[in-house]
């Protein structure tokens, strides 16, 4: 299997890059930007570990 290649693209090289090139083999796009907020939100809270509830903070009796 060919070693897998990132590529920036632009709206300009769009068509080139990324619909010529999935004709002859599969292409993954992760659509980015700097101000993309809904991203950006989730990004952190999915590396912090669940608040502690009162039952698991407890030692038992």
């Amino acid at each position: 299997m060919p070693a897998a290649t990132v590529i920036e693209v632009t709206d300009a090289t769009f068509a080139a890059d990324v619909l010529e090139r999935s004709k002859s083999l599969p292409v993954v796009v992760d659509f980015w930007a700097p101000g993309a907020a809904p991203a950006a939100c989730s990004a952190p809270s999915s590396k912090k570990s669940p608040p502690k509830t009162k039952a698991a903070s407890s030692s038992p009796s």
